[in-house]
């Protein structure tokens, strides 16, 4: 799904506010969510063994395939492989305006990302938020520049750009941040395995 391997470009301020979504906001919670099963029983875990969430932040802003999971205004789910960055403490995407995701975004609610990363496994669960505002647009079309090597350019309230994934479609790309309720880090290495974490956040107005 990455257009084009960046390399070597200096690292973007992803704090940036985006115009629409309040300040970045920090985990108000962090817990331990592993089950470990062995020898026929329920293993015990200890509470205080966590994924940092500093370790999270790095891997979802690593680019990469993410899965993006829609509602269709029929109540059926809509599962797409879509490209995202890691911004104004959001997972942001692109869309093509007359596609299917960006018909069941304007209806609001709730989304989520999913995507398998080195040594852990991400789901992201969050409210939609369409972003229009110029500075804000700039900022996600730099961060997609940085990862993923995608050229983007603001025009209006969506980005244009000279291609696309084969799914998205022409542009101009309507943009929507994800801003996490819940984020949850499955380890499957053996430094994050028995550190499986659930993370919180405050619901944002």
């Amino acid at each position: 799904m990455s257009p084009v391997s960046p390399g070597g470009r200096p690292e973007m301020n992803r704090s940036t506010s985006l115009r629409g979504l309040p300040a970045v906001a920090e985990p108000v919670s962090a817990t331990n969510c592993t089950h470990p099963f062995d020898d026929g029983e329920l293993q015990s875990v200890d509470p205080s063994a966590l994924i940092p969430w500093s370790e999270v932040t790095e891997q979802m802003s690593g680019g990469g395939t993410w899965w993006f999971a829609t509602n269709h205004p029929a109540g059926r789910p809509h599962v797409r492989p879509v490209l995202a960055v890691w911004v104004g403490g959001a997972l942001v995407t692109t869309a093509g305006a007359e596609t299917r995701k960006v018909k069941n975004l304007e209806e609001g609610g709730s989304a989520a990302f999913t995507a398998s990363r080195e040594g852990v496994d991400l789901v992201v669960e969050g409210s939609v938020t369409s972003i229009t505002e110029p500075d804000s647009l700039q900022s996600v079309a730099d961060v997609f520049l940085d990862t993923y090597g995608w050229p983007t350019t603001v025009a209006g309230d969506a980005l244009e750009a000279p291609y696309g994934a084969p799914s998205a479609g022409p542009p101009p790309y309507r943009v929507f941040a994800v801003a996490p309720r819940r984020v949850f880090a499955f380890g499957t290495d053996e430094r994050w395995a028995a550190r499986s974490t659930r993370f919180a956040f405050a619901a944002r107005p």
